[in-house]
């Protein structure tokens, strides 16, 4: 059996077959291989499932109905389980080749040994094929308008500048920049490190997602917040303290219980 003629006889049939589709053809190829697993023996047992699988099929419905039509063209005799306990079977027809018109037909538009156009590259090469005119490509390149950074490109163009470090060229701020200014605010040395420290494990973003512009700005709130928490008192304590059992502080011990 030589499989290479049966499929080369098999594709020039497809030239002018109009009755399969995509289905079909994956599904012949896969019998085709159980039919070289099983040395060219007809008819031999399908497995359903292991042919669904190979021809990519997933619908049990599509697999008959493409059986069937196979059959019916004439590429295949589909012979169906009879009972519960009987495996259906297929023989794969011997194709006879077709007419010389149809053989060129194969290579009408491209045949293998044809020489390349002037103008396409050579396999293995890259890059413009000679004498290609790269100014008129290069004046088509920057023509082409590219996308607008609307609404919808938002995220992607603050994605693009953050990682770039372009949001945060003259905004990010030095310890000492940071000292400088708290202790020109009449600020503790302490608040400062504490709000570099903060903000520069964080990437100076507000929240862990919007870039600081003015980092200032950022200072004086976190000051703002510091100066509450310190004045506000601390009432959490006392509300548990008074929440407690109320016991005599002046007991005696001598009285019996």
């Amino acid at each position: 059996m030589n499989f290479i003629k049966h499929l080369n006889t098999f594709f020039l049939y497809q030239q002018k077959e109009q009755r399969l589709t995509a289905s079909h053809l994956s599904l012949y190829m896969a019998l085709f291989q159980c039919w070289n697993y099983h040395r060219f023996q007809n008819p031999f047992f399908l497995d359903r499932d292991r042919l669904m699988q190979l021809s990519h099929i997933g619908s049990r419905s599509t697999y008959i109905n493409c059986l069937r039509h196979l059959h019916h063209c004439g590429y295949i005799v589909y012979s169906p389980a009879l009972h519960k306990g009987h495996k259906p079977r297929v023989s794969i027809m011997h194709l006879e080749p077709p007419g010389p018109s149809m053989q060129m037909s194969f290579w009408k538009t491209d045949p293998p040994d044809a020489p390349l156009p002037k103008n396409e590259p050579a396999p293995g090469k890259t890059g413009p094929a000679p004498g290609t005119d790269m100014g008129a490509i290069m004046l088509k390149i920057a023509a082409h308008p590219g996308p607008d950074p609307g609404h919808n490109n938002k995220h992607l163009v603050n994605s693009e500048n953050s990682e770039r470090g372009t949001h945060s060229t003259g905004n990010i701020p030095t310890l000492y920049e940071v000292l400088i200014w708290f202790s020109a605010s009449s600020y503790p040395q302490i608040e400062a490190e504490r709000f570099f420290s903060h903000y520069e494990a964080n990437g100076w973003k507000q929240g862990g997602k919007t870039p600081i512009t003015n980092w200032q700005a950022a200072a004086e709130k976190w000051m703002s917040y510091a100066l509450e928490l310190k004045i506000k008192p601390n009432t959490n304590h006392a509300n548990n303290t008074n929440n407690h059992i109320h016991v005599q502080q002046q007991k005696n011990y001598g009285e019996p219980l």
